[in-house]
């Protein structure tokens, strides 16, 4: 999921049931680690790395979350606070072959549950429950639906809800109709209206002829792909983004880009990239800044109108990356360089980069001081905005990837996480509720 609080009830679950490992001098005494459900996966279809999606939601003490099941079936699960469970399953995969099946939940202000999941560059598969909290019926909105998500041949949909209740997605979407020019797709993010229930699309199209669908970013460059035909190469943009939403509302949005001639070898290791581009939205969506505060007046943003917090040379980053802030509220960025992990911080005038204690791959913040960060095979703890960092282990076996779901900023501290593993016994999913002391 987008970028989360601390402070907030948010649910661990690691895949293939690797338990943290708590010791004196790592995890605070206090804390409470309470395993709550265990399920089986999809061994390729659940493998989409936070924050590709956003499998998990903790919501007034519930959890909800979502799994691909071997049969492929698309499941999802209420566990209520008093540890009772129910389970659903909403739709099944069918032929679906790709490893982009996680499945990506939300809620939004009437407690309706919004569930995409099993695409990659096709049609929405977008369901909703039928009535609010509750996962035992929901209803598909197709290309038909007044109550559609707008877009098509979409990638990596990401709910989230700002501090006002509404709920967001983002998505990567086709944003022309010649697929062998460069910006074919684009970075899209829409919000919904849970009164009327319907979706508004934030940006807008691009100026030109074959503009398909708005879309908030767009890149005109990328990475060419090998086609059948050399002299018309498509142009690769993966537009994963990440949101943090801050105590004052604003959403602060990353993606990480392919520049001009951007690296083709890296193709399978989702590396090639160039930019990690940041932005700052203080209305919802509607209009977008730089860090320093300075208006972006284009839409759809391109990539000269971010600010460029992470510039590099073709093939040395990784997609991954997530956004969060400091105490004093100017924006942080976890990236990935190879193996190595690296924080950019905004200081008020520009942009640095330091080296993180792991290859981290997300990082949370309650915006006070306190962070998480996740890396390969261990979580962190810093109380300091960054500076320093307390261990905290999740397990012996390599990490593949995380995800949190957290229910807003709230008094009792509790934290949560899903971490994909590797193990010969088979993937499998735990869900965890940690309880983390005040200090």
């Amino acid at each position: 999921m987008p970028l989360r609080t601390l402070l907030g009830s948010i649910l661990l679950a690691t895949v293939l049931g690797v338990a943290l490992q708590a010791n004196a001098e790592s995890i605070p005494a206090k804390s409470l680690l309470q395993p709550l459900l265990e399920a089986p996966l999809h061994a390729k279809l659940d493998h989409s790395p936070a924050p590709w999606s956003s499998p998990i939601l903790l919501v007034d003490g519930d959890i909800y979350v979502g799994w691909v099941s071997p049969e492929k079936d698309v499941k999802v699960a209420k566990i209520r606070g008093d540890g009772g469970v129910q389970e659903a399953t909403v739709f099944n995969l069918g032929s679906t072959s790709h490893d982009k099946g996680t499945p990506s939940l939300g809620m939004d202000r009437n407690g309706y549950l919004h569930l995409a999941a099993g695409m990659h560059n096709g049609g929405w598969e977008y369901y909703v429950s039928k009535a609010p909290c509750d996962i035992s019926g929901f209803e598909k909105h197709g290309w038909d639906s007044t109550a559609k998500i707008p877009g098509d041949r979409i990638s990596y949909p990401q709910f989230f809800k700002d501090r006002q209740g509404t709920l967001f997605v983002t998505y990567r979407t086709r944003a022309h109709t010649k697929g062998t020019l460069p910006g074919w797709t684009g970075a899209a993010m829409a919000r919904y209206d849970a009164e009327s229930r319907t979706w508004s699309s934030l940006g807008k199209k691009s100026a030109r002829e074959d503009a398909f669908t708005p879309v908030l970013a767009l890149n005109q460059t990328g990475r060419p792909e090998l086609n059948p035909s050399p002299d018309k190469p498509a142009w690769y943009q993966a537009y994963r983004s990440d949101v943090f939403v801050d105590d004052q509302n604003r959403l602060h949005y990353i993606y990480v880009a392919f520049g001009e001639n951007a690296s083709p070898e890296g193709r399978n290791l989702a590396s090639g990239a160039t930019h990690v581009l940041y932005a700052v939205s203080e209305d919802q969506g509607q209009t977008w800044k730089r860090a320093d505060g300075s208006s972006i007046k284009n839409m759809p943003m391109m990539p000269e109108d971010f600010d460029r917090a992470v510039v590099a040379q073709p093939g040395d980053l990784l997609t991954d990356a997530s956004v969060a802030v400091t105490a004093d509220g100017n924006p942080m960025i976890a990236f990935r360089r190879a193996n190595s992990g690296y924080f950019a911080r905004w200081d008020g005038k520009a942009w640095g980069v330091s080296s993180a204690p792991d290859a981290n791959i997300q990082l949370w913040t309650d915006g006070q001081g306190r962070m998480l960060r996740f890396g390969a095979e261990a979580m962190g703890l810093s109380t300091d905005g960054g500076t320093t960092w307390k261990p905290l282990p999740i397990g012996q076996a390599a990490v593949a990837h995380v995800s949190i779901g957290a229910d807003g900023l709230r008094e009792a501290q509790t934290i949560a996480l899903r971490a994909v593993v590797k193990d010969a016994a088979g993937p499998r999913m735990h869900v965890y509720r940690i309880s983390m002391p005040a200090n």
